[in-house]
């Protein structure tokens, strides 16, 4: 599975109390079934929950979810991620500071 490989290749996995894949779910993306259940099994309401996606149907999915969303342009150029609360090209510049931008506090 291609989280495991990450999460295994990057030395990551103890960074992690709960890992859901698809396995996890019923309803592949599209649906926000994954970004629910993820929600529920760290026991958080789902906003102020964010969702990173790269892809449109994952994208969709967290929107459904009532999730914030930072699209990653990576896979399909920024005009394609409609929708999103965030643009990102990759994680060099994002900070805690501009992600809490996303919320009124």
């Amino acid at each position: 599975m291609n989280v495991d490989f990450t999460l295994d290749h990057t030395g990551t996995r103890h960074y992690f109390d709960v890992i859901l894949d698809e396995s996890s779910i019923s309803q592949g993306k599209r649906n926000p079934e994954i970004y629910l259940k993820a929600a529920k099994a760290i026991r958080v309401e789902v906003p102020p929950c964010v969702v990173f996606e790269d892809s449109i149907s994952g994208i969709q999915a967290g929107i459904d979810a009532g999730a914030k969303v930072v699209g990653l342009a990576t896979t399909h150029p920024e005009e394609m991620l409609t929708g999103v609360d965030m643009i990102i090209k990759n994680y060099n510049k994002l900070t805690i500071k501009r992600l809490s931008s996303l919320f009124k506090i």
